[in-house]
Order: C-alpha cells, then sequence, then structure tokens
C-alpha cells in the first residue's frame, strides 16, 4: 500500500519514490529475526567435563553461494549515492557474508555423557540434556525446506544438505543435518548408552 501510494504521488505531483523505508525495514526485520531465533530455546548449558564424541556438519558449495552475491552487493553499496540505502545495502551485505561464514565454519555437534549441544562460531545454539532424547533416526532434509537453522519453537533444524537424523524429545524435535548421518546415530547411541548406565547406578 505504501508503495502503491508513492507511485500515485510521482505521477501526481512528482515527487521521488523513496524505497528506503521499505528496504531499511526488511533488513531490519531480517536482523531481528535472527537475534531472536539465535537466543530463544537454547536450552541449559550443559555441564560434562569429557566429550564421547565431536562432528562437524558444514557446506562450501552454500558458503560461496552466499558469498558471490555479497560482492555484488558491496559494490553497489559503494556506488549508491544515498547514504542512508548504502547503510541498508552495506547490512544486507553483512548479512550474506555472515551465512555464507556460518556455512563454511559449520555446526559443530559436540556429544557427551550430559547430552548434545549444537554449536557454530564458537556460539552455543542449542542444548539437548540426554534424558530428554526419546528417540531418532536418519531421514532426509526436503531440499525445499531450506538451509541453515530453521524451524521455530519445539521443532528446529540445523542443515546444509539434504541428509541427517531426526531426534524426538520431551520437549519436541531437533533435526541434525550431516553427510554421514550413521556417525550422528552411533554417537548417540553413545549418549544414550552413558545415560542407561548411570540410571542404573
Amino acid at each position: 500500500m505504501w508503495v502503491s501510494d508513492c507511485v500515485i504521488e510521482f505521477n501526481a505531483h512528482h515527487r521521488p519514490i523513496n524505497l528506503m523505508p521499505v528496504v531499511a525495514g526488511g533488513v531490519i526485520s531480517a536482523v531481528l529475526l535472527a537475534v531472536v531465533a539465535l537466543i530463544t530455546n537454547r536450552g541449559a548449558q550443559l555441564s560434562s567435563p569429557t566429550f564421547l564424541a565431536d562432528e562437524v556438519h558444514q557446506s562450501a558449495a552454500v558458503a560461496l553461494l552466499l558469498a558471490a552475491p555479497s560482492i555484488a552487493f558491496a559494490v553497489l553499496a559503494a556506488r549508491v549515492p544515498v547514504p542512508a540505502l548504502r547503510i541498508t545495502m552495506g547490512l544486507a551485505t553483512a548479512m550474506m557474508l555472515a551465512g555464507a561464514g556460518l556455512a563454511w565454519s559449520g555446526f559443530r555437534y559436540l556429544f557427551s555423557p550430559a547430552g548434545v549441544e549444537i554449536r557454530s562460531l564458537g556460539f552455543r545454539l542449542r542444548s539437548i540434556p540426554a534424558r530428554e532424547i526419546k528417540t531418532y533416526a536418519i531421514e532426509r532434509w526436503n531440499r525445499l525446506g531450506c538451509y541453515g537453522i530453521r524451524g521455530v519453537g519445539n521443532r528446529r533444524a540445523y542443515v546444509w544438505g539434504n541428509r541427517g537424523v531426526r531426534i524426538q524429545t520431551t520437549e519436541g524435535e531437533v533435526f541434525l543435518g550431516h553427510s554421514q548421518p550413521e556417525k550422528i546415530v552411533r554417537d548417540l547411541d553413545l549418549v544414550v548408552r552413558d545415560r542407561t548406565l548411570h540410571d542404573k547406578f
């Protein structure tokens, strides 16, 4: 409606169309959504002195796919004469580079007797206590479901490919992407086994 009004104003009164609020609103909303997704539903940090396994799931192809357009955005941002639009395009470029860095670094899964921790770029994204793990199985991820950190609330996915393991927990479900999901199942078997032994003794 705002854009339509601007077009009418341009045609009727020759007022220039200012797209800055729309572009800025979209970029700021995306940044806020990313922050909310990162800081909510992380769970408590697990306390375990030892790790049973350490797996990494990343994608150089997705990283390059995100990094390539960011170069074009950076060039455009440098040439745009409007300072506000330059800042907005700079923020968009920074977001794409951050996504590329996330894909290149990947998701790191730390398995311990206390459960599973999911990290990326040194930041703890999610903790799954061992006592909350109900079932898990190898499944395929829908390519149309996009990649990265997906989902809200009690359903989350950490994926850069189309294979992984879906974990059903008492709080919901978590999908861990990995090119060799058999390794994730093996590591989860260790977590559940240690939890079972701990419960017995």
